[in-house]
This record gives structure tokens, sequence and C-alpha cells, in this order.
């Protein structure tokens, strides 16, 4: 009786395939179909890896909590984009958004970086656009933002923005006084102060070029030792302390475009190992401009 099951089974199953069918064969757990698909996965993250520039775009940065501690301001671009924004996460309601924008500041102009503002963001390993830093003041209420070689002032809860239109030369490493009334910045290698209110600038060094600077961190300070500034208040705001760097005798290297050969090459001052170094000093400067000392 077992027997004759059996062979029933068997015969359905038979009958079921069509004529001349044959099993396909199994195949080999080393063949290209197997390996297809962690290919394709490590593809996708070498793609995803680029276009999120090694995963860290969207990522807040340069984040400064408000005197107060109301608020903590960042800024962040999205996901797959290189474009900053402003942010505010609000303490008391867990909210964040975005608070401002380079388009809002700029009111659609577009945006260019300075030749020494691109030299700066190479030293910090920057890619960034849009607004990439900026400085709350001592009470939070105001907030500094350099962009595209011009420097604003907003009302951090109004959103209003006053330009501080100065001399020529863009404004670097601009940062607040203690009590606000002005902001220090670097322009074309010369230490400069402007009082918020007036909107008037008075120069306090006199003598930058191409070697010389006063307020600006050495390319030393800068690459190996991660100091991007090159001059500091006094607690009381009436005088600031600077760094005087010259780099006459420090050896120039030029470097060609091969993407645009028709264009002169770049050149700049390295301090190669074995060569020499910048010539480094600091002074102290007035705010008035009447006083300086070494």
């Amino acid at each position: 009786m077992m027997r004759a099951a059996t062979v029933a089974v068997i015969a359905s199953v038979a009958l079921a395939r069509p004529v001349g069918a044959v099993s396909p064969p199994r195949a080999p757990a080393s063949t290209p179909a197997a390996t297809a698909a962690p290919a394709a996965v490590a593809d996708r993250f070498l793609e995803q890896y680029a276009a999120t520039n090694r995963l860290s775009l969207g990522q807040p940065r340069g984040i400064q909590v408000t005197p107060g501690g109301d608020a903590v301001l960042f800024v962040r671009s999205g996901p797959r984009s290189f474009v900053h924004d402003l942010w505010t996460y609000d303490v008391a309601t867990g909210r964040e958004r975005v608070l401002l924008t380079a388009e809002a500041i700029l009111r659609g102009a577009e945006e260019t970086l300075t030749v020494e503002e691109r030299a700066r963001r190479e030293r910090t390993r920057s890619a960034s656009r849009g607004i990439a830093e900026f400085r709350l003041s001592e009470d939070g209420r105001r907030i500094l933002v350099p962009l595209t070689g011009r420097l604003f002032v907003i009302e951090r809860e109004t959103g209003k923005s006053v330009e501080l239109e100065g001399e020529r030369g863009a404004p670097i490493d601009p940062q607040w006084s203690p009590d606000g009334r002005h902001v220090a910045v670097v322009r074309d290698g010369d230490l400069r102060v402007i009082d918020v209110a007036s909107r008037a600038e008075r120069r306090l060094t006199t003598g930058g070029c191409d070697t010389v600077s006063h307020g600006l961190a050495e390319f030393v300070a800068q690459e190996e030792m991660g100091r991007q500034t090159g001059y500091w208040w006094s607690p009381d705001g009436a005088r600031i302390a600077y760094e005087t760097v010259n780099t006459g005798g420090v050896e120039e290297l030029h470097i060609q475009d091969p993407a645009h050969p028709e264009r002169a090459p770049s050149s700049f001052r390295y301090p190669r190992a074995g060569g020499r170094n910048a010539e480094v000093g600091l002074e102290i400067v007035d705010v008035t401009g009447d006083r300086r000392r070494r």
C-alpha cells in the first residue's frame, strides 16, 4: 500500500512537468550574479560619500548659545548642498528654523568669494557657500555676517540687516568689541575699527602690502596650529593686541591651473621645511589710533 502511494505522487509530479523539461542547474556561489549586488552597494556608497562631502553636509556647525540661554545659533546646509544658512533653535519650544540666508541678505545678488576669503576657507578645509560663519554680539542681540566681500549687522529678533560699508578691501576676520560698540576687521593687510552706530571706519595701522600684514595669523599658525585670528580685543574694548607679519624673506612659489593654462600662475609665500619663516611680532594699539606700542 505504501509503495503504491509513493508511485502515485511521483507520477503526478512527472505529469505536471512539460515533456522534455529539465531542472535548471544550480548557479555556483561565485557567479557574477552573486557578486553584482555588493558591487552596486559599493557604487552607491561612493556616490553618496562624494555627494554629501564625506557624509558631513547637513551637520550643524559654528554652534553658539545666546547669553540668556534662550536660543542656539548654528549654520547648516541641506543633505546634498554646500550652501549654508543660519539656523536658530528655540530652547523653550524645542523647534528650529532658518533665521537667515545669504540670498535674503544679498537680495538675490550672486555670491562671489574674494581671493582672501577663498584662501581662508582653504586653510579651514571649508567648501561651503552662503553663510559660512557669523559672530554673535556679547548681548546676543546682533549678528555679524561677512558675505561676498561685504559686512552685515543683523538684528536677531527682527532680521533687519545693515551693511557696514568701509574702504576698499575685503573684510577679513571681523570681530565684535566686548561692549558691542565697535567691530574690528582687517582690510588690505591693515587693522581697522568700525563704529557700529555711525558706521565710520578708522584705520589703526599702516603699511599693509603683499608681504606685510597687521592683525592676520601667519600661514604656520593657520595651517599647523589651527589659529585663524591674528588680533585680540582687551576686556574693556579700549585696545587691541595684534600680530605683525612680514613674509618678505619667505620663499615664493607659483602654481599654474592646468584647467586654465592661459591664466597667469598664482603666487604665494610658503615656508617650506629648511627655508625661512615669516617674521612675527606683537603690538598693541588704542581703538582711537592715537597710541601704539610693541
